[in-house]
C-alpha cells in the first residue's frame, strides 16, 4: 500500500511541477488558411490568421515576382462612410488572440500583378515579423463572388488615400 501511495504521490509532484514551469503548452507561432484573390485590374490581396505566443508585428511579406511586383500591407478604414485603404507600417499581433488579416480589414495587398491567379492555384508567400521571425506558407487562389474584393468598392488607385507610392518589393 506504500508503495502505491508513492507512486501516485511522485504522480502528483510531476504533474504539479509541470503545470508550474508551463509542461503542457508549447509555443505557439503559427499562420493558418492562407489564401488570396486576384482582379483583372492587376491588383490581389493575401488573407491569412496568425496565432502568436507574444506580442509582436508583422512589418512585411513577399510573393515572387511572377505572383507580384509589389507587396504592402494594408487596412481598411471608414473615413466619413467611405471605405478607403491605406498602407501601413505594420500589423500588430496579440499574444495568445488571433489576427485576422480579412476583407474589409488588414491583408497583405499584391500590386503590379503581371496576371490574374487562376482558382485553385497556390504560390508561396513568406510573412516577417518585427521579432525577427518569419513564416513561410502556401496561399491558395480562391473565387469570390463579386469584384469589389469585399471593400465595399472596386480596388483601383484612385480609392487610395494617397497614390500607391513605389514598391515596398519592387522587383
Amino acid at each position: 500500500m506504500m508503495r502505491k501511495n508513492r507512486a501516485v504521490g511522485l504522480a502528483v509532484l510531476l504533474a504539479v511541477g509541470l503545470a508550474a514551469c508551463g509542461g503542457g503548452e508549447t509555443a505557439m507561432f503559427a499562420v493558418d488558411d492562407v489564401w488570396a484573390r486576384s482582379t483583372p485590374n492587376g491588383l490581389g490581396a493575401v488573407y491569412a490568421t496568425f496565432t502568436t505566443d507574444q506580442d509582436d508585428e508583422l512589418v512585411d511579406a513577399i510573393v515572387d515576382a511572377s505572383i507580384a511586383a509589389v507587396v504592402e500591407l494594408h487596412e481598411v478604414i471608414n473615413d466619413d462612410g467611405v471605405m478607403r485603404m491605406r498602407q501601413v507600417s505594420g500589423v500588430p499581433l496579440v499574444r495568445g488572440e488571433e489576427r485576422l488579416l480579412r476583407p474589409g480589414d488588414y491583408h497583405v495587398m499584391l500590386l503590379d500583378m503581371p496576371q490574374m491567379l487562376e482558382p485553385g492555384e497556390t504560390f508561396t508567400v513568406t510573412f516577417f515579423f518585427a521579432s525577427g521571425r518569419t513564416l513561410e506558407a502556401e496561399a491558395q487562389v480562391r473565387v469570390i463572388e463579386d469584384d469589389t474584393m469585399s471593400h465595399g468598392h472596386n480596388m483601383t488607385d484612385a480609392d487610395q488615400d494617397a497614390p500607391m507610392p513605389s514598391g515596398t518589393h519592387s522587383r
